[in-house]
């Protein structure tokens, strides 16, 4: 609780998307646990090594690689529309992000890196979405 005034002019110096201190302590915290912070570094790479090769199979689908924790995609080469993608992950339970269309494409859209059984997942519901007519 604090004035209005006060809180405004506070809120005003603070970064998009701010994090706070809890969850500031633990991002400390493993960040300095060296071997858990490789552990899932590695884990993260190989998957999206895996949803990139993977994808990859689709016709006419771009993949770009990735050294995040997500992977992105074009999908207008396939003819598709990224907004169609992501509704009908939506209703197979999946949620992807969609991005604006560029570059001449409105196919654009990723996903993030969860654990092995939701890639999976990802990767059928994509191969079934593709494999439609």
């Amino acid at each position: 609780m604090a004035d209005r005034e006060v809180a405004m002019k506070i809120a005003a110096t603070l970064l998009p998307w701010n994090v706070g201190t809890i969850t500031m302590w633990a991002a400390l915290t493993g960040l300095e646990d060296q071997k858990g912070l490789a552990k899932r570094v590695k884990f993260n790479n190989d998957q999206a090594a895996f949803i990139e090769k993977e994808m990859a199979k689709i016709p006419g689908m771009v993949v770009f690689p990735t050294r995040a924790n997500y992977v992105l995609f074009d999908a207008g080469p396939t003819g598709k529309k990224g907004e169609d993608v992501l509704s009908y992950a939506q209703k197979k339970g999946i949620i992807l992000r969609g991005e604006k269309a560029k570059h001449g494409s409105d196919g654009w859209f990723r996903v993030t890196i969860g654990l092995k059984e939701e890639n999976k997942l990802f990767l059928k519901v994509m191969k079934e979405f593709f494999s439609r007519k």
